[in-house]
């Protein structure tokens, strides 16, 4: 799958690896974070382990939006890969899955770098809801000084 389009996005996180990595696998902590503006992540189901499943549940002007999915690989504060099989009015409803990839390294003072890697995508509309998308959702992660 290196050969099609994918959505690259980088960023530092003033949190630590482990505290990022919590944020994406806590269902507590992924409403905080895991959705642009203007919609809410009213629900999040998670089993982070290899073969587990996940589930969010995501409502906005446009409708509800529905990811699943399974966790294909996953190294605690470090890396996770997954499926993503999306639902929902936008982009357009497809049948086959996308992949994230999630790569964590901390930083001497404590802080982040994350990549995120969203690839499998169709066409050009598809990228920039996903680049778009993602940049918001890592700017209200930044955002989060604190873990709950």
């Amino acid at each position: 799958m290196s050969d099609t389009l994918a959505a690259n996005i980088s960023a530092v996180i003033n949190l630590s690896a482990s505290e990022v990595y919590r944020a994406w696998i806590d269902p507590d902590i992924l409403p905080l974070w895991l959705a642009p503006p203007p919609y809410d992540m009213v629900r999040a189901e998670v089993d982070a382990r290899v073969g587990g499943t996940y589930r969010h549940d995501v409502t906005g002007p446009d409708g509800d939006h529905v990811v699943t999915g399974t966790y294909l690989e996953i190294t605690p504060s470090r890396h996770i890969l997954k499926n993503w099989n999306y639902s929902g009015p936008n982009p357009a409803p497809r049948r086959e899955a996308t992949y994230v990839q999630v790569d964590l390294v901390e930083k001497n003072n404590g802080s982040t770098e994350i990549t995120i890697k969203h690839y499998g995508l169709r066409d050009n509309v598809e990228f920039k809801h996903y680049q778009e998308g993602w940049e918001y959702c890592l700017k209200r992660l930044n955002e989060l000084k604190k873990l709950p």
